[in-house]
């Protein structure tokens, strides 16, 4: 299904192309709150820029479940499942590391990381609870990405 739905896309509508591969990286964001996403993406590159190897290892580790996504996106909507469990651990792991890394600092940056790494934990954890305080919004875009999510 998908591989004939992409084949005909880029035969036949290759002007939708650039939204259709787009749609389901930005659905993506959503699968944890979106500027922690966004900020775990960045810090994956700051911590590892230091040895090019390993930046190559954690960016193609971190980018093929999003390459799943987008290949798989015509036919499965179930989209967080395909990002969250192989791309959330690297993007939490390398905010918390990026964090601490200058919490060595003193008293004072190792205060403002304590503060940056709970807060990080408090507003996913608030993200991730939403549902049961009756806004749908974090629970269908997990799943159905934030378009759909939105008219729950």
């Amino acid at each position: 299904m998908s591989v004939d739905y992409w084949l005909d896309l880029m035969r036949n509508h290759s002007a939708n192309l650039v939204g259709a591969v787009l749609r389901p990286l930005w659905d993506s964001l959503f699968v944890a709150f979106p500027a922690l996403s966004i900020a775990g993406i960045v810090a994956t590159v700051i911590v590892n820029r230091a040895s090019l190897a390993r930046l190559w290892f954690f960016l193609v580790f971190l980018s093929l479940p999003y390459v799943s996504i987008v290949f798989f996106s015509p036919g499965a909507t179930a989209r967080g499942y395909l990002a969250y469990y192989s791309s959330a651990f690297i993007l939490f792991a390398s905010l918390i590391a990026l964090v601490f890394q200058h919490a060595r600092g003193g008293r004072m940056a190792k205060a403002v990381g304590t503060v940056a790494a709970a807060g990080s934990v408090i507003v996913q954890m608030a993200w991730s609870l939403a549902v049961y305080f009756g806004y749908f919004f974090p629970a269908v875009a997990f799943y159905c990405g934030p378009s759909i999510g939105g008219q729950a």
